[in-house]
This record gives structure tokens, C-alpha cells and sequence, in this order.
């Protein structure tokens, strides 16, 4: 029934969640509970024609279509997700008609293929699909879905005896079916009792009349709203919750870069256990890294320099050496951050892992995967560019370069802040090596982090000196911490024992 629905995307069992567990049990009864509200709609449809409370939903609008077409139609044929909800037919016109012949390079995190090729060799048969199935781990194909997943139109609750809300074709574009309802949760749904009272109205002996369509059409435009609100105030729970934990412990993850900007780098975290983070706090300004330069290289890369202060602490009284110091920040600064470290693949090659995986013929697969392994090691990486260039002895100023393109996976660290007395997740640090991270709190909040609210009133005569002092000292910390921020004047000592 799933693979009848979904096609190809019915493959990629883990996408839309972060633990693997017992996924076959979970989508029968979810194939199931679809089947059944798909008969039940088409039942009291031909019964019930202008009162049947329908599920709809239209397709995306064509000019947004188009411009995702745009950025991402390239990664059709590699991709699953799309065959969910359109045809064969239709995704080779879309991409005939965006001009697309060539399959773009596929970004692969060497952990990832690593454990392909380990997979591929004991033949474990269920990680080989996990592992190139899952979308999730493949920054290009993750973007491309979460993306698709935004230009959806909402869906609502019609009836066709609704002439201003029953506009357009009464189908539901992501189930693919031109007749759904809600029929199997009444515990839950307001909307399935209606429904189950209409199938008891036409079975039952006694009936009691069916309602007005006008009553019908209510209880639809309620339910949409009712739907509609239950989705924010869940979104707003999960973000409260996740930003509780995050007070009590900070949470180290990674992000893959979606979009990049004049003036800041739009980021998305495909990790469900994180992706409460509302769209603003995803973005991250430039001012804010604060780097010496930004070069843009087209829309789609930027490389950034910064000129750090760093110092390393001596270890107990003992005072180390100028040159030895300056080789442990010289380490510090070439290390990499081992998710930027990728392969890239010829699409031809993964399209080809891809059909031969849905086909179970694992004896190609295994053969496909050797072949591709042999494309990996004249490959440079493909990592932050450059090591840190040493300043002066006496300035103890390095460089650090780094290039972004889009899809680059970096790290993170997500906090909670407080605004206007409410908490929500936000992004703390911004990692450039494994050793050397950007503190974004500080400098988006430098008053916050640094100096305490005053708390005394500034009045135009003070009894004592001491009161003189306690009035303003709280006043000008606050800018000397905000002037500090905005100059960049800052260091960093590492290895330093608090």
C-alpha cells in the first residue's frame, strides 16, 4: 500500500524522524488509517455530495514551483521525495522545461560513506538503505525537501456546498488523492466525529436526517482554524521545551547551510530534536562574526577572514616559550571540523546506487559502491580552506580563513535566551575549528552577558561619592561592554582553568 502511495519516496523510511525503531509496524497502521479515510471519503461522497467534509489540499502555486524549480530541479532525479506527489511524466516535463539535462555532483559527508562502504562489504542490507536512503544525511537532498516542503499550500476542510471555500479541485496533493477526509481519529478530531456521524446517519436504520450545509460548512471553516491553531501552540510548546533544556545544558549540533546572503547565512538544522528553532534565530549576520573580510563568491560561496587574538595558558607557573606557544595556536587554527570534510559523486553514479538499491539487486550495489569508493581518493578535501597564519610575536594575532559554500555543513551551539520574558532556542557559537568558535551571544547580547541591569535610580544630586559610583558604574559598563563588541576588541586564552 505504501510503495502503491509513495513510489519511490516509500524507500526512505527515516527522513521524517530521528530514530530508526520499529518503522514497518508504524507506517501499517498509518497506510491503514489512510486507506480507510480515502474509502470513507468516497463513500459518503456519493451519498452525501455537497455536505461530505473533504480534506483538500492544492499544489504549490506555479510561480513558487518555478522558482524552487529554479534552485533545486536539478536534484529531482536524485532525489525520492518528489515521486510522492508527482508522476514520472510530470517531473521529466518540469525539468525539460527548466532546461536541466546534467545530474549535479552529490555531496557525501565522508562519515557517512564510510559506513556505505563498510555497510556494502558486510552486506548489511538494512544500513545500505538507511544510509542512502535517508535524505536526511545528505545536505543537497535535505535542503531540496525541506524547501518543497514550504511552497505546499495549506490544507483545509471544505465541503462542496461551500462555494467561497470549495475553490479548485476537492483532492489532496500530498496523499495523491482526489477524494480524503479525517474519519479515523474522533478522540482527537472534532471533524472525524462529524464524519462518523454521517456514516452512522446513512447505515443506520434510524436515521435522524442529515445536517445543513450551511451547519456543514461551519464546522469545516472551525476545524481549519482549530487545525491551524493547534499546529502553532504545538510549535510553540515544543520551542519552550526544547529551550528548557537548553538553559539547564547547552547542545552542540550541526546545520547545513541553505542560503547565503549580502549580509548574513540562512541555516538549517535537519536534526528533528532541534528543529524548534524558529526561521530568525536560524539566520546569522555578518556583523555579528564579525570577520576582518567577506569575499563573496557569487550567490552561493563566501569566504571569510577573521584576525583572532588567541593565547594559550601556561600549564601550572611554568611560562612556555613564545615559539612553542605559537605552535599550539598554529594547531589549533589548521584543525577541521570532520562533518565539512565530504566526497563529491557524479549524480550518474548515485542515480545508478539509487535504482539498483530499489531493485534489491545488492550484488550490483555492492559493485557500484567499490567503483565509487576508487572516485574518493584523488579527492582533496573540501574543508575550510587554510590553516591560521601567524601574526606578530607581539600582537599574538592570527588569521583564520574559511570558505561557505551552500549545503556546507557546520557546527553549532544552540542555548536559550530570554526575550521579553518568554525563553526560545538560539544559536550560541558558531565553530570555525574544533578548538576556535565565534561566541554569537556575546555579540548579539554583549550587555546581557557582560554587566548586570543597573538597579539604582540616576538622580542630579548624590549624598556620598560612594553612591556617585554605584549609580553610574552599572551605566558605563553597559557601554563599555557594547563599544567593546561593536570594536571587536576582544581575545581568547585557551587551556585556561576556571
Amino acid at each position: 500500500m505504501r510503495k502503491w502511495r509513495l513510489r519511490e519516496a516509500a524507500s526512505d523510511h527515516w527522513s521524517n524522524k530521528d530514530e530508526s525503531g520499529d518503522y514497518e509496524a508504524h507506517e501499517l497502521v498509518e497506510e491503514m488509517m489512510i486507506a480507510t479515510n480515502k474509502e470513507i471519503a468516497k463513500f459518503l461522497y456519493s451519498q452525501y455530495r455537497m455536505i461530505t467534509p473533504l480534506r483538500t489540499q492544492l499544489p504549490p502555486k506555479e510561480h513558487r514551483l518555478s522558482s524552487w524549480l529554479k534552485q533545486f530541479g536539478k536534484f529531482i532525479k536524485l532525489s525520492l521525495f518528489p515521486h510522492a506527489v508527482y508522476s514520472d511524466e510530470e517531473l521529466q516535463r518540469m525539468t525539460k522545461d527548466e532546461g536541466i539535462s546534467e545530474l549535479p555532483k552529490l555531496m557525501v559527508q565522508k562519515s557517512v560513506w564510510f559506513d556505505l562502504f563498510s555497510a556494502a562489504e558486510s552486506l548489511d542490507k538494512v544500513k545500505l538503505r538507511q544510509l542512502t536512503f535517508n535524505e536526511k544525511d545528505h545536505s543537497q537532498l535535505a535542503i531540496a525537501k525541506r524547501q518543497f516542503e514550504c511552497i505546499k499550500q495549506k490544507a483545509r476542510y471544505v465541503c462542496e456546498g461551500d462555494p467561497d471555500e470549495a475553490k479548485g479541485m476537492p483532492g489532496h496533493f500530498s496523499q495523491r488523492m482526489d477524494l480524503y477526509t479525517h474519519f479515523t481519529s474522533p478522540i482527537r478530531r472534532y471533524i472525524d466525529i462529524v464524519v462518523h456521524r454521517l456514516v452512522l446517519n446513512l447505515i443506520s436504520e434510524r436515521s435522524t436526517g442529515a445536517p445543513s450545509t450551511d451547519r456543514v460548512a461551519e464546522i469545516c471553516r472551525r476545524s481549519t482554524f482549530a487545525s491551524a491553531n493547534s499546529k502553532l501552540f504545538k510549535k510553540a510548546c515544543n520551542e519552550v521545551h526544547l529551550a528548557a533544556k537548553l538553559r539547564e545544558k547547552s547542545h552542540e549540533t550541526t546545520a547545513v547551510v541553505s542560503t547565503i546572503e549580502d549580509r548574513k547565512i540562512r541555516l538549517e538544522i535537519t536534526k528533528q530534536e532541534y528543529d524548534q528553532v524558529a526561521k530568525r534565530q536560524r539566520e546569522i549576520k555578518l556583523s555579528t562574526l564579525q570577520p576582518f573580510s567577506a569575499k563573496h563568491g557569487g550567490s552561493e560561496e563566501i569566504v571569510l577572514t577573521w584576525k583572532l587574538r588567541l593565547y594559550i595558558a601556561p600549564e601550572g607557573n611554568i611560562t612556555e616559550k613564545l615559539d612553542r606557544e605559537r605552535e599550539k595556536v598554529s594547531i589549533l587554527l589548521s584543525q577541521e571540523l570532520p562533518e565539512r570534510e565530504v566526497y563529491y559523486f557524479p549524480g550518474e553514479r548515485w542515480e545508478k546506487l539509487l535504482k539498483a538499491l530499489q531493485q534489491e539487486n545488492f550484488e550490483l550495489v555492492t559493485l557500484l559502491i567499490r567503483e565509487m569508493d576508487k572516485l574518493t581518493r584523488p579527492q582533496e578535501q573540501n574543508n575550510f580552506h587554510n590553516g591560521g597564519k601567524l601574526g606578530s610575536n607581539m600582537e599574538h594575532t592570527h588569521e583564520k580563513q574559511i570558505s561557505l559554500k551552500k549545503f556546507d555543513t557546520v557546527n553549532i551551539q544552540l542555548t536559550a535566551h530570554t526575550t521579553h520574558g518568554v525563553f526560545h532556542p538560539e544559536i550560541q557559537l558558531f565553530k570555525i575549528t574544533p578548538g576556535v568558535h565565534i561566541c554569537v551571544e556575546h555579540r548579539k547580547y554583549p550587555r546581557e552577558c557582560f554587566t548586570n541591569a543597573p538597579c539604582y535610580q540616576i538622580s542630579g544630586k548624590y549624598s556620598t561619592l560612594a553612591d556617585y559610583i554605584a549609580a553610574w558604574e552599572p551605566v558605563l559598563d553597559l557601554e563599555a561592554a557594547t563599544v567593546a563588541v561593536n570594536e571587536n576588541d576582544e581575545l581568547t586564552i585557551h587551556n585556561l582553568d576556571v
